[in-house]
């Protein structure tokens, strides 16, 4: 086996059906930090691209966006989605997108963590969709509330 440290990253919901997310899913990304005490984000091999009700995934279901990625050992400081533009919440049965249309809408969270040599990690990442949406200025905002849990496994 190669050197290194295998990554899986799963998403969920937490809502009490109040209000249902549906996100646009471009990517994940882990931001590293280099031996050079530099960081850079480290995109992930991303299965499951596209828009994805997130709050069809709760309790034991879960929506798998990197299956079991290979990556160098080190220092992780936090874990990122990367959204494209078409992320909406369905409130009362009606579909409304977010007015925040930026080119890098992101959701990233701290999990300050060292990968270890032939360990595997899975990341979980949650979120609270009742409330993440805001209104500013008369307009509905996507701000995401979210955990993210870690567990890991050594790999023999």
């Amino acid at each position: 086996m190669e050197q290194g440290a295998i990554v899986s990253v799963k998403i969920k919901g937490a809502s009490k059906d109040v209000n249902q997310i549906i996100l646009d899913i471009e990517e994940v990304q882990l931001l590293m930090e280099s031996s050079q005490n530099e960081s850079f984000w480290l995109p992930l091999e991303t299965i499951n691209k596209g828009k994805h009700n997130i709050s069809k995934y709760g309790g034991n279901n879960e929506l798998r966006l990197v299956n079991s990625s290979l990556v160098s050992s080190g220092q992780v400081q936090k874990i990122k989605l990367v959204l494209g533009v078409d992320n909406a919440i369905i409130i009362d049965g009606n579909l409304k997108h977010f007015d925040n249309y930026r080119d890098d809408l992101e959701i990233s969270n701290l999990v300050p963590t060292t990968l270890g040599v032939n360990k595997s990690y899975e990341f979980t990442m949650e979120i609270e969709a009742d409330n993440s949406v805001v209104i500013i200025e008369n307009n509905l905002e996507f701000v995401p509330e979210m955990n993210t849990m870690m567990r890991h496994i050594n790999i023999k």
